[in-house]
């Protein structure tokens, strides 16, 4: 596997990045993608991107150097899979909110609409905790403090950082960005909200301007 991953990044430098609808909306199957990694973390199993996954290795290594306990919780998601953690938290909030608008916007704060997830792409991470109130506690604030003076020096950043126009602050959501623009700019030219259907909700999309505003307006410095 090593020797498969150094001979990847070695031809990287010459690879030009051209991906499928499918691949930008999740539904793929990552154990039959010849450019994804399985690995374990957390008790659970992962897939990534090959050139994440070595970066996310080494930054791995150089935080538990450091004395930081660094560890993925959530990396690639299928549609299948973000539509189950949509819809749940989506039926969730219609039992507090009258209209299902208010309730899909309260889901929106966290959640991503299936085929909207960076998620999908194998290029983003969640590390250590998705509670916010974690990282307000002195270990939560230690690993934070690591990721944003680190993480960058391995070509990761925080799409959904306090500047963030439309999801609320993710302290442990990082994403590789050199490969993470790319699909991005694949998404802009490729998706239209008439491939976001067979989820509830979906027919809200287009009026919330979802794909411009939850997709291609990510922060991305």
């Amino acid at each position: 596997m090593k020797i498969h991953l150094i001979i990847y990044l070695m031809l990287m430098p010459f690879l030009s990045y051209s991906f499928s609808k499918e691949e930008l909306l999740g539904k793929i199957d990552p154990e039959k993608h010849p450019d994804f990694v399985k690995f374990h973390s957390y008790g659970k199993i992962h897939y990534l991107r090959k050139e994440v996954y070595l970066a996310l290795s080494n930054m791995i290594e150089k935080a538990n150097a450091d004395g930081v306990n660094l560890y993925v919780i959530s990396s690639f998601r299928s549609f299948n899979t973000q539509k189950s953690i949509w819809e749940r938290k989506l039926n969730i909030n219609i039992k507090t909110y009258r209209q299902k608008i208010q309730a899909i916007k309260k889901t929106l704060e966290y959640s991503a609409m299936p085929g909207t997830s960076r998620h999908h792409w194998g290029t983003d991470v969640d590390l250590v905790s998705v509670n916010p109130e974690f990282f307000k506690s002195a270990s939560g604030k230690k690993v934070y403090l690591w990721l944003k003076e680190n993480a960058p020096f391995f070509g990761f950043f925080q799409p959904y950082a306090v500047n963030s126009r439309t999801y609320k602050e993710e302290k442990w959501h990082w994403s590789y960005k050199k490969l993470a623009d790319s699909f991005m700019e694949e998404y802009g030219k490729k998706i239209s909200y008439d491939d976001l259907t067979g989820f509830s909700g979906s027919e809200y999309a287009k009026s919330l301007n979802i794909i411009e505003h939850y997709v291609l307006s990510v922060n991305n410095r």
